[in-house]
């Protein structure tokens, strides 16, 4: 099961620079180990040695840094299909991580990635003396910042030669569950079980630090983006840590908003509002309505300072004005029209 491909467009990037290069540099130190004479002898130089890290064996004469080992051993590989298979799937995922970090950062992530997985290996590994070489550990952080950013994302398998699409998650698990079943398998391997889980894990920890602000994780993930934190995710934190409190929710889960402070009613609107109410209940009469609150009560629904005219009348010595006549608006159809111009 092999990713050659996704369906995953870039968007904040033109072109994953970075990712070809380093892509060209792994191809590249592997055609001067294959046809240049490079040696194995000189491959072994810089290769990651377990033993060098845990004061089993001392650095050959004339190395000033072995710690540059690290960084070194990222950049080769033993054959063919170690090369192949780690350059396809940096292509596949790479484009999409260096897209929401940014060039420089998406190469510190790259390096550090492993830099962590070879730790990994070199403290949790049984031999010290067998040398570890290749990408994968780096690639393994980029699984792990792929999968939180986009774990439905649709991958393009080969499978007995055949493509087959599937979720990124799928392919992400079965992966992991892999990895996991090698470092307790009992048979020996030569594969670097330990590097591929720390730099998954190393992945999986930096990649909130590293991503672009406005590049949100999954909300399957976003509970692990703790400096990036989106509102509603501080106001719950804040919470939680009993600096606020929370909203009131009903049993339907709607929240509901604080009812200001009223003052209470005086006697005679408590009066007013209850004969409104019998009013609209049809026990009180429109008339007698009129003549104990006097004119425009209904419409304010507030009792008037003083009487006024009844409803319908004007004050004395002035004209009542006839109402507008008011034409009922004509109602458009919805249904398209059915007549054409020629």
């Amino acid at each position: 099961m092999l990713p050659i491909g996704d369906h995953n467009p870039t968007r904040h990037i033109s072109k994953p620079y970075v990712t070809y290069a380093l892509m060209a540099a792994c191809v590249g130190i592997f055609l001067l180990e294959m046809i240049g004479g490079f040696g194995r002898s000189n491959v072994y130089n810089f290769a990651v040695y377990p033993a060098l890290f845990t004061n089993q064996a001392s650095a050959p004469a004339g190395e000033l840094l072995p710690a540059l080992r690290l960084v070194s051993y990222q950049f080769l590989h033993g054959d063919l299909m170690h090369l192949l298979g780690n350059m396809l799937a940096l292509w596949v995922v790479g484009d999409n991580v260096e897209d929401a970090m940014g060039h420089l950062r998406y190469l510190l992530f790259y390096l550090l990635g492993g830099v962590v997985a070879a730790l990994a290996q070199i403290y949790f590994a049984g031999d010290p003396f067998t040398p570890m070489i290749g990408a994968s550990g780096s690639i393994a952080a980029l699984f792990a910042a792929y999968l939180m950013m986009h774990p439905f994302a649709r991958f393009i398998l080969l499978i007995f030669f055949f493509p087959v699409p599937m979720p990124a998650i799928a392919f992400f698990a079965v992966w992991f569950a892999q990895q996991v079943f090698g470092v307790f398998a009992p048979n020996a391997s030569n594969v670097a079980w330990w590097a591929h889980l720390g730099g998954f894990a190393c992945g999986a920890l930096l990649i909130p630090i590293f991503k672009y602000r406005n590049v949100a994780l999954d909300p399957l993930f976003a509970w692990m983006d703790f400096i990036h934190r989106t509102p509603t995710q501080k106001r719950w934190a804040s919470y939680r840590r009993g600096r606020a409190k929370p909203p009131q929710r009903t049993d339907n889960n709607v929240r509901t908003l604080p009812v200001p402070h009223r003052r209470p009613l005086s006697p005679q609107e408590a009066e007013f509002k209850a004969d409104y109410r019998a009013y609209l209940d049809s026990a009180m009469s429109k008339q007698e309505f009129e003549t104990k609150w006097g004119d425009g009560s209904l419409l304010h629904r507030k009792p008037m300072a003083h009487k006024a005219q009844p409803w319908g009348s004007a004050p004395e010595g002035q004209a009542t004005e006839p109402e507008p006549e008011v034409k009922p608006r004509k109602r458009r159809s919805i249904m398209p029209s059915t007549h054409h111009k020629d």
